[in-house]
Order: C-alpha cells, then sequence, then structure tokens
C-alpha cells in the first residue's frame, strides 16, 4: 500500500508522514506548486531525510483549467491512498479520484468554495483571475461531496456551518491530526538541536533575563469583523499584557511577538500607546524548527483569544513540548467534549488574562503541572489514538483491495 498526503499548509501533513513512517508504512508527502516556504518540511526538520519521500507536482495553484485529467491521474496513479488538503479534493476530482480523508485547514472550506465577487467585473485583471478560479471551485464543491472522511476537530459555529454546508462525508474523525513531531519535539529539544536553529541565542539571552517569559507565536489579524475566521484577538493579550506589567512593575517579565500577519503595526503602534515597548521583544516570522526553541525556553504560551478553535498549529506546538497553554474556548464547544480536552488557561478578555499571569506568579507549580497533562493529551490522543485511527483504514483498505 502506497500513501499520499497531498496539499497546502503541509508542515500540518509532514508530521503525519514522519509517524507513519515510523510504522513502517509506505507514505509520500506531494507538494502543491503554490506552496509557501514557511510550511515546506525544510522548515520542520533539522535533517534532509524528507527529501527521500517528498515530491513537488506541477499542479495546486491556478493552472486548472489547462490541466489535463491524464497529467493529474499520472501524478496520482501509483498510490492507493490519498489524503488531502487545500485544492487536492479538486484535482483529485477532476482526475477521478476520491480523497480517502480530507483534512480542512481553514481556506480549503472558506474561500476555495466560494464563487467570485460580481464586484470584480469593474477589474479587467480580477475578473480573468477570478474566472480561470471557476472551474477549480466548482470541482472543489464536487469532491467535498464525495470524500469518505472528514478529519476535524469540532470548531466554531462558523467552520462548523462550512462543513455541513459542503462536506458530505460518511464519517468525521474528530481526533487531531499530529502536526507537531515529538520524535525530535521534546524535552530534549534544546539540548539536541539549539544550536541548529538561527534564533537560540535570542530566545535564551530572553530566557536568562526574564523571571517570567511569554511567547505568542499567533499571526497579527485584529480589529476586523468577527464574522472573519481569520482574526486572532491579538489586541486582547496585548492589553492583558500591559495590565498585568502595570501591577507587577517589579517582576522582570517579557513577551516575545512575531512580526506575522498584516496587522504587526496596528499591535506596535498599541504597545508605544500603553508605554510598554521594553517589555516587548519582537522577533521575525520564522520557521517551526526555530520557533519550538523558544517555546520550549518560556514559561507560558498564548496562542488566539477571538474565536474556539480546538486544534491548529499554534495550539498543539505547546501541548507538544508540556508547554502551559492560554487561549479561548467557548463553553459550548468545551462540553462536546466532555472532559476529553487538554488543561488550558481559558481567557477570553483583558482582565482574564492579566489575572492568569498574575495566578502564575503565585503557583507556577500549578501551571507546569498543566503543561505536563497538555503533554499527556498530547500524546496519548493526538499521537496514538489518531495515527492508530489512520492505521486502522491503511489496514483495512489493504485488506479489501487483497480479497477484490
Amino acid at each position: 500500500m502506497k500513501i499520499a498526503l497531498i496539499g497546502n499548509m503541509n508542515n500540518n501533513f509532514f508530521s503525519l508522514a514522519r509517524f507513519l513512517r515510523d510504522k513502517g508504512i509506505d507514505t509520500s508527502l506531494l507538494l502543491l506548486n503554490n506552496e509557501i516556504s514557511h510550511f515546506h518540511p525544510s522548515a520542520d526538520s533539522y535533517d534532509l531525510d524528507y527529501m527521500n519521500y517528498t515530491f513537488n507536482l506541477s499542479w495546486g495553484g491556478k493552472e486548472f483549467v489547462r490541466l489535463t485529467k491524464k497529467e493529474i491521474y499520472e501524478d496520482l496513479k501509483d498510490y492507493d491512498v490519498l489524503i488531502g488538503s487545500g485544492y487536492a479534493p479538486s484535482y483529485c476530482f477532476k482526475a477521478g479520484r476520491e480523497l480517502d480523508i480530507f483534512f480542512p485547514y481553514g481556506e480549503d472550506i472558506w474561500g476555495y468554495v466560494t464563487y467570485p465577487k460580481p464586484s470584480y467585473i469593474k477589474n479587467l485583471r480580477k475578473l480573468i483571475s477570478s474566472l480561470i478560479s471557476v472551474p477549480a471551485t466548482k470541482f472543489q464543491r464536487d469532491a467535498l461531496k464525495h470524500c469518505n472522511i472528514v478529519n476535524m476537530s469540532y470548531t466554531n459555529s462558523i467552520y462548523e456551518t462550512q462543513i455541513s454546508k459542503y462536506c458530505n462525508y460518511k464519517e468525521r474523525w474528530l481526533d487531531p491530526l499530529p502536526m507537531v513531531y515529538t520524535k525530535i519535539y521534546n524535552e530534549n529539544l534544546i539540548e539536541n538541536f539549539a544550536e541548529r536553529t538561527h534564533w537560540y541565542h535570542i530566545f535564551k539571552e530572553i530566557r536568562e533575563k526574564s523571571d517570567l517569559m511569554i511567547i505568542s507565536q499567533a499571526r497579527h489579524v485584529w480589529g476586523g469583523s468577527i464574522s472573519d475566521p481569520n482574526q486572532k484577538g491579538n489586541d486582547k493579550l496585548i492589553n492583558g499584557y500591559s495590565k498585568f506589567v502595570k501591577s507587577n512593575n517589579s517582576v522582570k517579565s517579557m513577551l516575545v511577538l512575531l512580526e506575522y500577519g498584516p496587522n504587526v503595526q496596528q499591535s506596535k503602534k498599541l504597545i508605544k500607546n500603553l508605554n510598554i515597548e521594553d517589555r516587548i521583544c519582537w522577533m521575525p516570522k520564522m520557521y517551526r524548527k526555530d520557533l519550538m526553541i523558544g517555546l520550549a525556553l518560556s514559561d507560558i504560551v498564548c496562542d488566539q483569544f477571538a474565536h474556539s478553535w480546538v486544534t491548529c498549529g499554534s495550539t498543539l506546538e505547546p501541548l507538544a513540548l508540556g508547554k502551559p497553554l492560554m487561549k479561548y474556548l467557548n463553553a459550548e464547544l468545551i462540553d462536546t467534549y466532555n472532559n476529553g480536552l487538554y488543561p488550558l488557561m481559558n481567557a477570553n478578555s483583558a482582565n482574564e488574562i492579566a489575572d492568569y499571569f498574575e495566578d502564575y506568579l503565585s503557583n507556577p507549580e500549578k501551571y507546569i503541572g498543566m503543561g505536563k497533562k497538555g503533554k499527556q493529551w498530547y500524546d496519548n490522543i493526538v499521537v496514538e489514538r489518531s495515527i492508530g485511527r489512520y492505521i486502522n483504514y491503511i489496514t483495512s483498505k489493504k485488506n479489501k483491495n487483497a480479497f477484490k
């Protein structure tokens, strides 16, 4: 049995490929031709082993119209199981193949299923670009009706509506995809890989000068419509941290932020207005292999505070490292999992965020324990149970093929 993982944002699939290959399953990573360097396997690895099973496709972007069914089919014909995200469903469907498992990352069930806006008619370039994407949009919609399995945890109402509207699946897996490869990202990370990263010396310097080191790797997207699923609520974190700093001025604390996202300048302006510039360290957007060193050295990792997401990369990264996590999850989503979720500092306002920072100072062991429990959850649910489900599916399909 040969398995193909196809899609964008391939740090999502790269870890899955490594876990499956560790189990002896012949797994290839197929990169669409519009992959962003930030999500390339090389950004998530300290060696070159990925080159043995990673292949670049000539399609995946806007060449859908000119690409023939045969060209796509030839790239996929050797694979028995297709697992995909992004535009992978539409391309596979055009070639007469259906995805066995669809792992949506967001835009593939948001923008990729939306037809061009009528306003584009006034802009010839946008109109032409939009018309080219229409066939891909139609095939994406059709393909999502034929995916056997959707692997996506319960999420906020915005995306649940999209899933219900476009995905006519036979089965939905709620266990998260193991996006973080714990064979390298673990308690030995700093000892084994620190010197292979770009920014270890900066992170180490912050750690040595801080009583409390906080980091947030979330993109800076805030201040827009609450109906925009990209909103992260970074302003709540900045305001909460400012409140904490002003109440605990003698505490040597530092908040590390990444220059990542369209609202970085707005965040910098807010920080300046709050007069806490000396308590913020800005770092460049970086590869996961560099970022994880910073997370490993920190006391608290802060994720998103706008929408409820059970899992995403910025949630799973600190959990895999055993770091206490602060983010927002609504009560309804928590109740859905019936106490089966990871522990977290659940905050949805600047005041709640500040209170958690205060409480950490009073009882750090409580939150260190929270981090350890979060890692247990990641290891048991995200890795063991989730990988087990993939292996069971692959094995069952292999057995079915054997009796054909």
